[in-house]
């Protein structure tokens, strides 16, 4: 595993990257005129990632475009434009040119995006022990079936569903952070995680879905006890108030885009499950594809 010497010490390079990820992020949410210094965090990142993938290998700038390629193609000339200025030097006039494009944020939004899902990737192949390094050339299989469910790092892995868990039934005070690649458990009588109790608890979960044209879907909640999902804030299913195993659904027709989905659930005494599924067009109804979701991002615009 690689690892980069910080003010704190050495950390894994992956955990480098998340942190330049989260940077990114923050300055996309404050500073919409910072995205030079935005594409360099962006461009750390696919460093660190590098670093991580090829230990040892010279970290030159066409080698890392490769990987950021093998991750993730452009579709639309504002992602085009984003990794460009990614990886131009940032005083040189073709960095000048991009900086003023009108769909350069939202690119690099999705450029972050698919930061976050290498990074989690990789950093759930290390965890697993799973990894073998294949190179650029032999590519980079993804081992899904090795990743595991990273549960309690304190959302240092980030699968496309960020879960907030409150010790309480109401989503209120401090709330621990976790990322689940779907929403999918049946906790028992157990504790979802370290720190919350058996009983009495709630989680929220939200992610960003991407819709390639326009699509009546229908989702569907099984839960016990109460289960509630919104689609850009718009309620969609309510599954709500104490009660064993029920399902409830409903349907919505979702534009081409990005949409943001959220589930809040609540547990009081017992057992304790939920399930999200969810129905394309005519298709039965299943767990929703991790490659049509990414990780939210922090402030009032979660998506990109």
């Amino acid at each position: 595993m690689a690892s980069i010497v910080t003010s704190s010490g050495p950390v894994p390079a992956w955990r480098a990257a998340l942190a330049e990820i989260r940077s990114a992020e923050q300055l996309l949410v404050a500073d919409s005129a910072a995205l030079v210094e935005v594409a360099q965090h962006l461009r750390h990142a696919w460093t660190y990632l590098f670093r991580e993938v090829h230990a040892g290998a010279e970290t030159e700038a066409s080698a890392i475009a490769g990987l950021a390629e093998r991750y993730h193609v452009p579709t639309f000339s504002g992602e085009a434009l984003a990794r460009r200025l990614v990886f131009a030097d940032p005083s040189s006039e073709e960095a000048a040119s991009i900086s003023d494009a009108p769909e350069l944020a939202r690119g690099l939004r999705m450029e972050a995006a698919a930061l976050r899902r290498a990074t989690d990737e990789i950093a759930s192949r290390r965890d697993g022990s799973a990894w073998v390094s294949l190179g650029l050339c032999a590519g980079i299989t993804v081992l899904l079936a090795f990743a595991p469910l990273i549960g309690d790092l304190g959302g240092t892995v980030t699968a496309p569903w960020r879960g907030r868990y409150f010790n309480n039934r109401e989503f209120e005070g401090e709330a621990r952070e976790r990322f689940e690649r779907s929403i999918e458990f049946d906790f028992g009588k157990d504790a979802p995680m370290r720190g919350i109790g058996v009983d009495d608890f709630s989680i929220r979960w939200d992610t960003c879905i991407f819709i390639e044209e326009e699509t009546k879907v229908r989702f569907q909640l099984a839960s016990d006890d109460g289960s509630r999902l919104r689609v850009d804030g718009e309620s969609v299913v309510e599954n709500w108030g104490d009660h064993g195993t029920e399902t409830r659904g409903g349907s919505t027709t979702m534009s081409s885009g990005w949409h943001h989905l959220e589930v809040e659930y609540y547990e009081a005494r017992h057992g304790a499950n939920i399930e999200l599924s969810a129905s394309f067009d005519t298709s039965k109804p299943s767990t929703i594809p991790v490659d049509m979701l990414v990780a939210p991002l922090e402030g009032e615009d979660p998506c990109p």
